[in-house]
């Protein structure tokens, strides 16, 4: 037998007791309070897809299976809102680092050099292409934005593991960092919607031999910072011998629960079709698929507040860190 489903899950999640972090190298910045900011950015995922799969054992002769998946899009929250919490966060992050002892030098003062100039910007609102997404690992789309006055020099990709590598920071901006003799901050910010859940479960019935598959997936209405947002202390180019830089990054994401917004089911009526031959199929050949799409529309003010919420929670656990230099 086989089930696939995908659900409204309740909001009932809060974050703050499951927090770790990573961080590398912090004894680069030892004694090295005089910062500038460099880069400083917020991802906001609009769209996402996740999937649960229930299958058998890695070599059995049953090719059973059941999967779950969850198309799910953020809706009701204008650019300028996303531009709004940007600019907090910044002014946030800024505040922190100065209650860590960190002397924030002043932007002009990086802008007013030729070499920075020379530094390639994107364009925000910053939105991978759709290849190019998938190719760097995202499952949906977003949208990045600096904040106001300032460039945004690259895009992080999602679950980067080291947000300062050569991979992951333009070699300009490194080069330029090298030449300064204070740290670059550079900061990045991935906000997801949603928490997205999934359980799988396979029992036998002993009598017949025959194997039971079901896969859900859920959806929660909570803003997570999702792991591998932090920031990173840039001070030169790094290589297989050598890495002047540091970062402090979540391990374990930050996540605030509550309603801030109306869930809709959206499937279309297409996909509740494919779901049924899907099902219908299934009984031949021992495996389905369900997809369902769930839109969440956001009160723009409680989205705010819930964002601000849980990256000004994400601040004070990475700077406190950075600030220990261990």
């Amino acid at each position: 037998m086989l089930a696939g489903c995908a659900a409204i899950g309740s909001n009932k999640e809060s974050g703050e007791k499951r927090i770790q972090l990573t961080a590398k190298n912090l004894e680069n910045i030892a004694g090295k309070k005089e910062i500038y900011i460099g880069q400083f950015s917020v991802t906001f995922v609009t769209q996402d897809k996740a999937s649960a799969t229930s299958e058998s054992a890695l070599f059995s002769s049953d090719s059973g299976y059941a999967t779950s998946i969850l198309k799910s899009e953020l809706k009701g929250v204008p650019p300028q809102t996303m531009q709004s919490i940007t600019d907090r966060a910044y002014a946030d992050l800024r505040a922190k680092l100065s209650a860590q002892g960190f002397t924030v030098r002043e932007q002009r003062e990086l802008t007013a050099r030729g070499d920075w100039k020379k530094i390639k910007t994107l364009s925000t609102p910053y939105s991978p292409s759709a290849v190019g997404g998938f190719l760097k690992g995202d499952s949906g789309k977003s949208l990045t934005l600096a904040p106001t006055g300032l460039n945004l020099f690259y895009y992080l990709v999602p679950q980067q593991q080291d947000p300062t590598s050569v991979s992951s920071v333009p070699y300009a901006l490194a080069e330029f960092a090298g030449s300064l003799g204070s740290p670059v901050v550079v900061a990045n910010y991935r906000i997801h919607f949603a928490n997205l859940s999934g359980e799988t479960d396979r029992t036998m019935d002993y009598n017949t031999g025959n194997t039971t598959y079901s896969a859900e997936m859920t959806l929660g209405q909570a803003i997570t910072v999702m792991p591998g947002s932090g920031i990173g202390f840039i001070q030169g180019l790094t290589s297989t011998f050598s890495n002047p830089n540091s970062y402090v990054t979540l391990k374990t994401p930050v996540i605030i629960g509550g309603a801030y917004g109306q869930n809709e089911d959206t499937t279309s009526g297409a996909q509740k079709a494919a779901n049924l031959f899907s099902s219908a199929l299934g009984v031949i050949s021992g495996g389905a698929t369900n997809a369902t799409s769930i839109t969440v529309t956001a009160d723009p003010a409680l989205y705010e507040q819930g964002v601000f919420a849980a990256i000004d929670l994400a601040n004070e656990k990475i700077v406190a860190r950075a600030g220990s230099g261990t």
